[in-house]
């Protein structure tokens, strides 16, 4: 009897929930993620995160707009802050040789989302800016020092997918690539993961 009655009842409770585990015209959406790294006794440690929000012109198109922060500090002098190596490998950069500093990226994204269900793949495209109160310098082979742009308006692609929890709530994982007008060497790979909400 448990089997026959009961089970098909949860069943049925179940199911709108599910059902209803995707976006509608005119839903907003709020999202969060953030990270960090932590050195291991030598040179940087950095923390971040992002908020974002969106508005679904229709069920497919998802207008948003983002906010990110993440603060860094640098310890060991001798190490001279964070280094990154070009694409070409004609030089380092760093970002700072000692002390604190912060980087905000402000964007406006617009993502096509094909409708799975509890699944909602997306692709879509990003603009915005990326500013920082930290210097960036190319050592050049006579061992000179270049300053390089800080900031920078930024543009780029992007793909990911959500995944409904439940009927308002959403777990997801997004990449991208943004593009530095200012320079091209200071380019980057992006991966996203969090947690959504949507009303």
């Amino acid at each position: 009897m448990f089997r026959k009655f009961v089970l098909p009842a949860l069943g049925l409770m179940v199911l709108p929930a599910f059902a209803s585990a995707q976006f509608e015209a005119g839903n907003w959406e709020l999202a969060l993620n953030g990270g960090g790294q932590v050195s291991n006794g030598t040179t940087s440690d950095t923390i971040g995160a992002t908020v974002e929000v969106g508005y679904f012109a229709t069920k497919e198109l998802e207008l948003g707009l983002r906010q990110s922060l993440v603060h860094s500090s640098s310890r060991n002098a001798s190490s001279q802050g964070t280094f990154t190596t070009n694409s070409d490998g004609n030089f380092e950069s760093f970002a700072q040789r000692n002390g604190e500093g912060w980087t905000g990226v402000s964007v406006g994204a617009v993502d096509y989302h094909i409708d799975l269900g509890r699944f909602q793949p997306f692709v879509g495209a990003f603009m915005g800016y990326s500013y920082t109160n930290q210097d960036q310098f190319q050592i050049n082979p006579d061992g000179s020092e270049t300053k390089l742009h800080s900031s920078s308006w930024i543009a780029g692609p992007e793909a990911g997918l959500k995944y409904f929890v439940n009927g308002t709530t959403f777990v997801f994982g997004r990449t991208g690539y943004s593009y530095w007008f200012e320079d091209n060497n200071l380019s980057y790979f992006t991966v996203d993961f969090g947690i959504g909400f949507r009303f």
